[in-house]
């Protein structure tokens, strides 16, 4: 199955031609601006990226690449450092998919499509436009003077609104791991920023035989991974044709010899078996893999929203290891996403050259809070977009395909991601991305409670309520069966009892499709189980998503609550009720029958037990078949109760607006 992730159009080399034969014959060589839109959470990016620089590698005499990491589909730490100019770049061009590649402001649609007689018909422009650059830094590299200067080599003015970009770059980053839900860990020729910003700086008319000059004094930002890969680009574009003339790269910066060169080697954490008061055993191996003494290091560990400081005075020399541990930490109710941190070395007084070489993948240690709750209610409103780690529960799948997302984490949503529309966020199971055979087989996660919900005391029916919306994917004849089941435990998570089960055809809202599955508000669909007797005070609630790398599943306001409206065994209706539609939107109808004549009085609840409103408040009905309706209000889970002043009949219907 090969999906498609992008919907850019593919330029024909002939429009290359096109624009050749309206050129002059110019004096120099063209180098080729290379503008590459990717994400660390895009699959199609890491099968393509590898093939795509391995083209570039030996054409850097002609090509300068330039890398823009975008927002979506997925969590980017670049972007998340610098969504606004990069975002400026996808608006530029109408970038609508990713990867995307533009070869001097042309489109050739995906990295696949660029082979080397792309590159040699680009570089073979002539142009008119000679670039020069100069940068001096200054003697910590956080701040550095640039000098671009443009020349038209032609005696004719070249008309239009230009203006010159000038790009700080990251040339080459290894991770130690890979930072997003893909295998990419190798990234080169980063933008990290756009001096003085996204617009850059305006040149208008380049007149004939101008000589052009442009002074900076840029301060680099502290995120940059690796101070010894910096480097500038120039470019002169105009932004209304989108034609890039010309571009010129600066040499990589020289670093002095006083910075140090730290690194976390491997973690020696280790957590307690049980969920219930679990403890961890936090520590790590720190080497020093620079070329000075380190006379003093302090190393944070970061344990959810907590963070412990570890502070080593001495001397570690070149080439040493030391270990970090903590003992016995207890662990919160949540994920506990533990990661570890170089957070200061020799008091800071020079930063580490490389932070990458500071950090570690991020380890997880699920634990159920002792916190008893008395319902569980998650609707994802207050957790930060694009979260792994949402407040009062704990995920865990084979890669990062389960996130808090809303409208910002896509390109061109259809409207707000909350259920039915009424909210902005909501939990995403990416099943899009996740193709079980590249994650070792592994095709189901879990979102589980962070809280145990107390039972006891609880009078009435357990009732376990949430919003779904889901599209099944399609191609070529196949159609996934992506699957959701609901767990609940009574022991803490040691033993689980299956209550809902739907895959495929059964948990769709919408049709098949093969294109990308945002909900619209009228997508979306609701489930209410009611959960069976536990023999314990406390209860455990468990989610298990089922990929079968087919579309997306959203999930939103997840309840547990005890339904307090009071019924008895005894039934006034003679045990004939019919609700229908079920769920209803703008309507729904209450058919009965009666054996014998009696007054009746017809409420409407909430699921907390609130009345919300009186169908009939006591009318006299004959024996026989009986219809009444309803005009809903909002959408949710209701109750309807039927009274005749000794008994009752309660049943529930749901109401999708």
């Amino acid at each position: 199955m090969l999906k498609n992730f992008t919907k850019l159009p593919i330029l024909l080399f002939c429009l290359f031609g096109m624009l050749i034969s309206a050129e002059s014959t110019a004096q120099i060589q063209r180098m080729v601006i290379v503008e590459h839109f990717s994400n660390a959470s895009c699959i199609p990016c890491a099968q393509q990226n590898p093939a795509f620089n391995n083209l570039l590698q030996p054409n850097l005499d002609r090509v300068i690449p330039v890398k823009f990491q975008t927002s979506w589909p997925g969590f980017d730490p670049y972007n998340q450092q610098n969504p606004v100019e990069v975002q400026s770049r996808v608006t530029h061009y109408g970038v609508t998919g990713v990867p995307a590649v533009f070869l001097d402001g042309l489109s050739l649609g995906i990295p696949n499509n660029v082979n080397q007689n792309s590159i040699n018909t680009a570089s073979a422009m002539e142009t008119w436009v000679e670039m020069d650059i100069d940068v001096v830094w200054n003697e910590d590299n956080t701040v550095a003077e640039v000098t671009v200067l443009v020349n038209n080599l032609d005696s004719n003015a070249i008309t239009g609104n230009h203006r010159l970009q000038l790009l700080l770059l990251e040339a080459k980053n290894d991770w130690p791991f890979p930072p997003g839900s893909t295998n990419e860990q190798s990234f080169s020729n980063v933008m990290r920023k756009m001096y003085p910003n996204a617009d850059g700086t305006f040149i208008g008319d380049i007149a004939g035989n101008a000589e052009l000059t442009f002074e900076f004094e840029v301060g680099i930002p502290d995120y940059i991974f690796d101070l010894s890969q910096m480097r500038f680009v120039a470019f002169v574009e105009n932004p209304v044709s989108r034609r890039i003339h010309n571009g010129v790269l600066s040499d990589l910066v020289e670093l002095g010899d006083n910075y140090p060169d730290m690194a976390l080697v491997e973690s020696l954490s280790n957590a307690s078996e049980e969920l219930c008061n679990r403890t961890l055993d936090a520590g790590v191996v720190v080497s020093n893999s620079g070329s000075i003494d380190v006379t003093a290091f302090t190393v944070e560990i970061l344990i959810g929203s907590e963070t412990l400081t570890y502070n080593f005075d001495g001397v570690l020399e070149p080439g040493q290891d030391y270990e970090i541990l903590i003992p016995g930490i207890e662990l919160m109710g949540g994920t506990n996403n533990v990661s570890y941190n170089i957070a200061s070395i020799n008091d800071g007084t020079v930063r580490q050259v490389n932070l990458l070489n500071t950090v570690l993948p991020s380890e997880f240690f699920p634990a159920i809070s002792d916190e008893l709750i008395p319902e569980l209610s998650l609707d994802f409103e207050s957790d930060p977009v694009n979260t792994s780690t949402p407040s009062g529960l704990i995920l865990a799948t084979p890669g990062d395909f389960i996130r808090v997302i809303s409208q910002a984490s896509f390109n061109n949503p259809p409207g707000p991601l909350g259920g039915y529309g009424m909210s902005t966020q909501s939990l995403w199971a990416n099943f899009w991305h996740w193709n079980p055979a590249s994650v070792g087989g592994e095709n189901s996660g879990d979102i589980m409670s962070a809280h145990l919900v107390d039972l006891e005391g609880v009078d009435g029916n357990l009732i376990l309520s949430f919003d779904r919306a889901y599209a099944r994917y399609t191609e070529g004849g196949f159609t996934s069966n992506d699957g959701l089941r609901v767990h609940v435990s009574d022991d803490c998570g040691d033993t689980w009892t299956q209550i809902y089960s739907r895959f495929g055809a059964a948990l769709q809202t919408v049709p098949p499709r093969g294109t990308f599955f945002m909900p619209t508000a009228n997508q979306w669909a609701s489930d209410t189980i009611e959960i069976p007797a536990v023999s314990g005070d406390e209860l455990l609630v468990r989610f298990e998503v089922v990929s079968d790398w087919g579309n997306n599943l959203f999930l939103d306001n997840i309840k547990v609550e005890a339904m307090t409206v009071n019924a008895t065994e005894i039934d006034p209706l003679s045990g004939s009720l019919s609700i229908f539609p079920n769920p209803a939107s703008d309507k729904v109808n209450f058919e009965f029958q009666l054996e014998s004549e009696r007054e009746l009085r017809v409420e409407i609840f909430d699921v907390q037990g609130r009345l919300v409103d009186v169908v009939d408040s006591g009318s006299q009905f004959n024996a026989g078949f009986h219809s009444l309706s309803w005009e809903t209000t909002t959408s949710g889970l209701y109750f309807v109760r039927f009274n005749d002043g000794k008994n009752v009949k309660v049943d529930r219907f749901t109401v999708v607006r």
